[in-house]
C-alpha cells in the first residue's frame, strides 16, 4: 500500500490517478456552478473539459491515459440502456411510437447529412455526423420530464418511446461506422477483398452474437436468481458488472463493437425481476465513469477551431434543433398524435445527446471526421443541450398555438392525445396497470397485514420486497409485488413513487428505514410516509428525516397489554 501511494504521489505510472483526480474535480466544480444557471450536468462536464483540457488551461495535458476508463463508461451506459428496454411498456401505441422513432431518426440523419455535404465534408464523415446529430438526449430529457412530473403525459410517453427506438438504432450506427471507414480507405489500386476471409469473419461475428444470446438467455437469469436468493446485494452488482464486461470482451474479440455486447447483456436482463435493482445499483458507478467520458470528450475540443468556425456553430445551434423538431413533430402528427402532443415532443427532442457524442468519438477514432470538425460539432451539441430546458419549459405555451390543427386526414381522432393515460405495464416483475395509491416496503407479518387490509377495501398498492423467494412465491399468486431495495431510486420509480399517496415502511431494520425515508422524502416532498419502529429513539430519528407517522412496537405492545388487562379487570372487578 505504501509503494502504491508513493507511485501515485510521485507521478510516473500514477499520473493517470492524478489526471483522473483533476478531471473529476473540475467536472464536479464546473457542473455544480452551472447547475445554478439551470444547466444540466452533461453539458457542464463538456464545458469543464473544454475549459481545463489540453486546448484550454492545460490542467490535463494527456487524455490518452484516461481512454480505457472512458471505454468502460460507454460499456456501462449501453448495458444500462439494454436493461431499460422493457418492451411491455410499449404495448400502448407501440406501432405508432416505433414508426415515429424510426422514421424521424432516419429523416433527421438524412437532413443533417445533406447539410454536412453542403459544408464540403466527405460522404463518410457527413453520414457519421448525420447519424450522430439525429440522436437526442435520453439522460437530459428523462431528467427534465421526471422533475416536471410529465413522464406519463402523452408527450412524455411519446418522447420516451422515441428515445427508446433511438437507443436501439445507435447499436446499428456503431456497427455501421467501421464499414464506412473501410469504404473511405479503399482506393483503385487497393488489393482486392478476400471474400472467403470476409465471409469467415462475418460468420465468426454472427456466431459470437448468437452464442452470447443463447448462453445468456439460458444462464444469466438463472445466475442472477441464484445470487438474489443468497440476499447479497454487493455480489449481485459484481456479477452484473462482470456480465456486462464479459459480453463486451466477447463481441470485441469477434470484431464487433464492445458496446454491442454490453447492450445485449443488459437486454437479456431486462425481462427479469432484477433489472430495476441492478440498474439502480450500477447507476452511480456508470454516472461516475460517464462524468469522466463527457469531460474527456470536451477536452478534445479546440476552442481556437471553434472560434474560427463560430458561424458554423451558431448556424448549427439554430438549424439542427429546428430541423429535428419539425421532422419529429411532423412525423408524430402523421402517425396519429394530436398537434399539441406532436409539437411538444418535437421541441423536447430537438437537441443532440450523449449518444451523439459517442458516435462522434468513434467516428473520429476511425478517421471519418477531422479533429477540428469534431470539435465544432461537439460545441454545437453542447449548445443544444444547454438550450433544452428552455424548449421543454416553453413547449406547452408554444404547442397551444397549434391546438386548432386537426389530426392527420387519415385519422378521424388522434390516437396519441393529451387525455390522462394510466400506466400500461403488466410485467412479471411486479408491473401494474394503474398507479398504486400505497407502496408497502417489506412483506413480513406487518407488511402482509397492511396488504390484506388494503385488499379488503380495494385500494391499489404495490409491495417492494428484497427476499427473492418471497417475491417469486407471491408474484405467482398474482400479488402486485416487485423485487428490489426500497432505498434504490430506480426501484422506487418503478414502484410508482411519482403517483403514490402513501408509503409504508414495515421492515424491522432501522437503518434501512432511515435510508428509505431520506430517499423518498428527497424524491417526493409531499408524499405521506408511515414507518414501523422498534424503539422510540428509532421513531424520533425517522421523523427527523421526514417521516410523518411512526408506530413504535414497544408502545403498541404496552397499549395492547394495558387494554387487555383493563378488559380482564372489567369482567372481574373484585
Amino acid at each position: 500500500m505504501t509503494t502504491g501511494a508513493l507511485t501515485i504521489g510521485a507521478g510516473g505510472s500514477g499520473g493517470m490517478a492524478v489526471d483522473l483526480l483533476a478531471i473529476l474535480a473540475v467536472a464536479g466544480i464546473t457542473a455544480m456552478g452551472l447547475s445554478r444557471l439551470r444547466v444540466a450536468a452533461i453539458p457542464g462536464y463538456l464545458i469543464a473539459g473544454i475549459l481545463f483540457g489540453p486546448h484550454g488551461l492545460g490542467l490535463v495535458t494527456d487524455i490518452a491515459r484516461i481512454e480505457e476508463i472512458t471505454s468502460i463508461a460507454t460499456v456501462l451506459l449501453m448495458f444500462s440502456i439494454g436493461m431499460h428496454l422493457d418492451m411491455s411498456a410499449m404495448r400502448r401505441g407501440a406501432v405508432a411510437i416505433v414508426t415515429i422513432g424510426a422514421v424521424s431518426t432516419v429523416l433527421s440523419a438524412i437532413a443533417v447529412t445533406g447539410l454536412a455535404l453542403g459544408m464540403s465534408i466527405e460522404l463518410g464523415g457527413a453520414l457519421a455526423i448525420g447519424m450522430a446529430l439525429s440522436m437526442s438526449s435520453t439522460a437530459v430529457v428523462l431528467q427534465l420530464f421526471q422533475a416536471r412530473r410529465e413522464l406519463f403525459e402523452a408527450h412524455g410517453r411519446t418522447s420516451i418511446g422515441i428515445l427508446l427506438i433511438q437507443d436501439l438504432l445507435v447499436v446499428g450506427m456503431l456497427a455501421l461506422l467501421p464499414v464506412l471507414a473501410v469504404m473511405r480507405s479503399e482506393s483503385p489500386d487497393a488489393e482486392p477483398i478476400n471474400l472467403g476471409a470476409a465471409a469467415a469473419q462475418a460468420l465468426v461475428a454472427i456466431g459470437a452474437v448468437g452464442l452470447l444470446i443463447v448462453v445468456g438467455r439460458l444462464l444469466l437469469p438463472r445466475l442472477m436468481r441464484f445470487v438474489a436468493a443468497g440476499g447479497n446485494q454487493e455480489l449481485m452488482l459484481v456479477v452484473a458488472a462482470a456480465a456486462a464486461l464479459g459480453a463486451a470482451v466477447l463481441t470485441g474479440a469477434a470484431g464487433l463493437s464492445p458496446e454491442l455486447g454490453a447492450f445485449i447483456a443488459g437486454f437479456l436482463l431486462s425481462s427479469t425481476p432484477f433489472r430495476h435493482n441492478i440498474s439502480g445499483q450500477i447507476t452511480p458507478l456508470r454516472d461516475l465513469f460517464m462524468a469522466v467520458f463527457f469531460t474527456v470528450v470536451g477536452m478534445r475540443v479546440n476552442p481556437e477551431a471553434v472560434l474560427a468556425g463560430w458561424w458554423v456553430v451558431l448556424a448549427a445551434i439554430i438549424v439542427i434543433p429546428t430541423v429535428k423538431a419539425l421532422i419529429i413533430a411532423a412525423t408524430a402528427w402523421a402517425a396519429g398524435a394530436a398537434s399539441t402532443v406532436a409539437v411538444r415532443t418535437g421541441l423536447a427532442l430537438g437537441q443532440s445527446g450523449e449518444f451523439s457524442l459517442l458516435v462522434l468519438t468513434v467516428a473520429a477514432s476511425l478517421g471519418l471526421i477531422e479533429p477540428n470538425t469534431e470539435g465544432v460539432v461537439i460545441a454545437a451539441v453542447v449548445a443544444t443541450l444547454v438550450l433544452t430546458p428552455w424548449s421543454v419549459e416553453h413547449g406547452a405555451s408554444i404547442a397551444r398555438r397549434f391546438g386548432r390543427v386537426p389530426p392527420a386526414p387519415w385519422f378521424s381522432v388522434p390516437t396519441i392525445s393529451d387525455h390522462p393515460a394510466l400506466l400500461d405495464a403488466d410485467s412479471e416483475d411486479g408491473g401494474h396497470r394503474t398507479p398504486a395509491r400505497v407502496i408497502i416496503a417489506g412483506f413480513g407479518p406487518v407488511g402482509r397485514a397492511c396488504a390484506a387490509k388494503l385488499e379488503s377495501i380495494d385500494v391499489r398498492h404495490t409491495i417492494v420486497e428484497l427476499n427473492a423467494r418471497t417475491v417469486w412465491r407471491e408474484a405467482e399468486q398474482g400479488k402486485p409485488i416487485l423485487y428490489g431495495d426500497i432505498t434504490n431510486r430506480e426501484v422506487l420509480e418503478n414502484a410508482g413513487i411519482d403517483h403514490a399517496e402513501i408509503i409504508v415502511f414495515t421492515m424491522p431494520d432501522g437503518d434501512a428505514v432511515f435510508r428509505g425515508v431520506h430517499v423518498v422524502r428527497s424524491m417526493r416532498p409531499e408524499i405521506r410516509i408511515i414507518v414501523r419502529a422498534s424503539l422510540m429513539q428509532v421513531a424520533e430519528f425517522a421523523k427527523e428525516l421526514g417521516a410523518d407517522e411512526a408506530f413504535v412496537e414497544e408502545t403498541a405492545v404496552a397499549d395492547a397489554l394495558a387494554a387487555r388487562l383493563a378488559e380482564h379487570l372489567a369482567d372481574d372487578p373484585e
